[in-house]
């Protein structure tokens, strides 16, 4: 009698550690989650401003051409709206890269 009431004992401190277990996993998968979406919604935001910026440093360096090739303006002037352009076509890059690792995350 002693040993079948220890087996029971032991098969049901077994099956709460068990359900305690399921319990943290389905916690931690919550949390992961609900953490890769957030990074997927800051990625995507992140992804609309570098393209807004791209399109104004894009139409920064059509004016500043158009002013070069007026002459009201010097080339240091072009040089530096072409850099800020060709930067925030980088960040553009970078943007995209980081939501496509975010999305991916959020898949796995």
């Amino acid at each position: 009698g002693g040993q079948q009431r220890a087996k029971l004992g032991t098969a049901d401190a077994e099956r709460r550690r068990q359900e305690q277990e399921q319990q943290r996993l389905a916690l931690q998968v919550v949390q992961e989650v609900t953490s890769a979406l957030l990074n997927l919604r800051a990625a995507e935001q992140n992804v609309t401003t570098a393209r807004s910026a791209l399109t104004s440093a894009r139409e920064d360096y059509r004016v500043q051409l158009l002013r070069y090739q007026a002459g009201r303006s010097v080339l240091v002037e072009l040089l530096d709206a072409l850099s800020a352009r060709t930067r925030a076509e980088s960040n553009v890059t970078q943007a995209l890269f980081q939501f496509n690792i975010a999305r991916d995350r959020l898949l796995r």
